[in-house]
């Protein structure tokens, strides 16, 4: 239970200062706009809405990673399901620390990734698998071939398109 309130605990931090829920909201509404005169709670705010990994900063400026909730919620699932405890060990605060020299283990590994980083039904570009699985690991090209090869995500013939394969275990 120790783990999974530290996994939790930059999330649930960030979301119990009044500053930073409010810069969370304005951000997921698309409203928050940064100006000169706000004053330094409202970077430290995004400085810690960043860390905690529920915003991100692209091109078109900060917007909520919904992706987060999953992620926690996978953990913990990856925890209860048939002995999934020895995946989440190789994780710290939501990125892979070590792949496990076990194939069984790099598989459960990887499911639970896949799973994080796709919705059902959903089709993504060889850019938007790396840029979703970066959040995890630097190695994005060993990932999405260990995910191919291993039948946890399909592959168009001409690499244009990626998909969860919903029958997985």
């Amino acid at each position: 239970m120790a783990d999974d309130f530290k996994a939790m605990y930059p999330v649930l931090a960030a979301l119990a200062h009044p500053v930073c829920r409010e810069v969370f909201a304005q951000v997921e509404l698309g409203t928050f706009q940064m100006s000169e005169e706000d004053n330094p709670n409202v970077a430290k705010a995004l400085s810690q809405l960043q860390r905690a990994k529920l915003i991100v900063l692209d091109k078109s400026g900060f917007s909520v990673n919904a992706g987060i909730f999953k992620e926690l919620l996978n953990q913990d699932e990856a925890k209860k399901a048939d002995g999934n405890e020895t995946v989440v060990k190789f994780m710290r605060e939501g990125r892979i620390s070590q792949f496990p020299a076990k194939q069984n283990d790099r598989e459960k590994l990887m499911r639970l990734v896949a799973a994080a980083v796709f919705s059902s039904g959903q089709h993504l570009t060889e850019t938007q698998v790396d840029e979703r699985l970066s959040r995890y690991h630097e190695d994005t090209a060993f990932m999405r071939r260990f995910m191919v090869d291993n039948m946890i995500v399909g592959r168009a013939n001409d690499g244009s398109e990626y998909w969860l394969i919903e029958d997985n275990k």
